[in-house]
């Protein structure tokens, strides 16, 4: 069973072209400098939809492509997937290359001087003879050690950038909250500090990365100095009731609002449309435009990533695409890993949470796209995910009617809810969120309710109900820049309401 597992994920990652989703039906081209390989075909339509005077972007990867100027059909082929495939068609095993001039014998040696892998009797010949000649199993086991070397290479550099993006998170969500609830002496205070910070960050090499100080200084020292831990701005003690008042609703074209469908992404409101692709809205409801890229099979959940970019699950191309605000794909994540991505979240570290239903499973992908690891926990039907506490992932799973708080390294802690209509059961949970308090919201359709916990997950209120008007919710998004929280329903209808709370004590 593993042999075939593995015939399988070789066919469906190396065999199968990333356009068309099938068998390279034409030569497989391998475009350059990033090397990803595609049905000429399929480049060629894909060019023909690119913008006179625009260069030619890479469809997995967006980069520049070094077109020859003989066309696409100049691309090198790519030889190693052909050689794949015919292997796995004739399911044979090939112990070694043919020697390119006697067919009949094995390249086992290489010559360095020419570098060829050549056989026996080519070492022999006066073409080789004075040459330098190693066996090919040295030459390759020298050059796999620097493919390792590479790796561990890649993993350090990504670990750096990993670090310098949570320091400019911080650094953001730091000017965010003084904007908001700053006064005007600790925006003199912080000011230039923030400032100096964002350059230090801009400048510094990768090399030094993690010896940029994670805190500011405080006011009166010079950012040379060692750093010395600032307490942000004080802010509003959390809520410990909150009321939602009814603003408005509009109804959406062809969303059904299900699990996590929608985010305000910049100062616009972005809802998947599952085939249609993704409809922008304005954020009093007024319909804006429509993306539809050439990518898009089934959109589903979103995420936003800051204010320029979302992420996407796309449970028809079993992927997870990066997309900037403008609609261009910039990545693309879980290509052969995922198989029904339904929901999507990112952590303090910037990697990717997408839950899989039909893995039962939340998958974890680092900020590069690459795949860490697998969560699989106790999970029937696994929905949505949101971030809780110290990287905590908080899912909510349908056929269990739980909401389970999962570690970073899939130790369960806690579980919310069991079937029933209770105050604290669930019919069947979708959607879950977290207010700006660290509150988690969970939206049960079944039961026309969305449940307001602690972060710890216990039962704090119902924050709305059939009485407020929704009707089967089935996804949230909470705005902290105006207190809105939008209620999606079956029905296509997205409800606005003011979320505000009584303040506790502040300590």
């Amino acid at each position: 069973m593993a042999a075939v597992k593995l015939v399988d994920e070789l066919r469906e990652t190396f065999t199968e072209c990333s356009i068309c989703m099938t068998d390279y039906t034409s030569p497989p081209k391998m475009l350059t400098p990033c090397l990803h390989t595609f049905c000429l075909a399929c480049l060629e339509k894909h060019a023909s939809c690119t913008r006179r005077g625009q260069p030619l972007l890479c469809p997995t990867c967006r980069t520049a492509v070094n077109v020859p100027e003989d066309g696409l059909a100049a691309l090198p082929t790519n030889f190693f997937v052909n050689r794949l495939r015919d292997s796995l068609r004739h399911s044979t095993k090939v112990d070694g290359e043919p020697c390119a001039v006697h067919a009949d014998k094995a390249a086992c040696f290489l010559c360095r001087t020419c570098n060829e892998a050549i056989c026996a009797s080519c070492m022999l010949t006066a073409g080789h003879r004075s040459h330098d000649c190693v066996e090919i199993d040295q030459a390759a086991d020298s050059q796999k050690k620097m493919i390792v070397q590479v790796t561990s290479d890649a993993d350090d550099r990504l670990g750096k950038l990993q670090l310098q993006m949570t320091s400019l998170e911080g650094l953001k969500a730091f000017a965010e909250q003084l904007l908001q609830r700053g006064s005007k002496t600790e925006f003199i205070t912080y000011g230039q500090l923030l400032k100096e910070r964002l350059d230090a960050l801009s400048v510094e090499s990768l090399d030094h990365v993690s010896d940029v100080p994670t805190c500011l200084p405080t006011a009166g020292e010079k950012s040379k100095q060692k750093a010395v831990k600032v307490a942000p701005p004080k802010v509003k003690a959390k809520p410990t009731t909150v009321k939602c008042s009814f603003v408005s609703e509009f109804s959406t074209r062809n969303a059904i609002c299900d699990g996590n469908s929608f985010a305000v992404v910049g100062d616009e409101f972005y809802i998947c449309a599952r085939t249609s692709g993704i409809d922008v809205y304005s954020l009093q409801g007024d319909y804006k435009r429509n993306m539809c890229d050439s990518h898009f099979r089934s959109v589903g959940a979103i995420t936003p990533l800051g204010t320029s970019s979302f992420a996407v699950c796309d449970r028809g191309a079993q992927v997870v695409f990066k997309v900037s605000a403008s609609g261009e794909v910039e990545q693309v994540i879980g290509r052969g890993v995922l198989k029904w991505p339904m929901g999507v979240a990112t952590n303090e570290l910037g990697q990717f949470l997408v839950t899989d239903v039909r893995m039962k499973c939340v998958h974890v992908f680092s900020i590069a796209g690459v795949h860490r690891h697998s969560q699989m926990a106790d999970f029937e039907r696994p929905l949505s995910v949101a971030v809780g506490l110290n990287d905590v992932m908080i899912v909510t799973d349908a056929d269990r009617h739980q909401v389970q708080w999962i570690s970073a390294s899939g130790e369960l802690l806690h579980s919310y809810g069991s079937q029933g209509n209770g105050e604290h059961q669930l019919g069947q949970p979708l959607s879950v969120i977290r207010d700006s308090s660290g509150h988690v919201l969970v939206s049960d359709n079944k039961e026309h309710r969305v449940h307001r916990l602690t972060p710890e997950g216990a039962f704090l209120q119902y924050a709305l109900t059939e009485e407020d008007g929704i009707e089967f919710p089935n996804s949230l998004f909470f705005d902290p820049k105006t207190d809105r929280l939008y209620v999606g329903q079956s029905d296509g209808k997205v409800k606005v309401f003011k979320y505000t709370g009584r303040m506790s004590d502040s300590s």
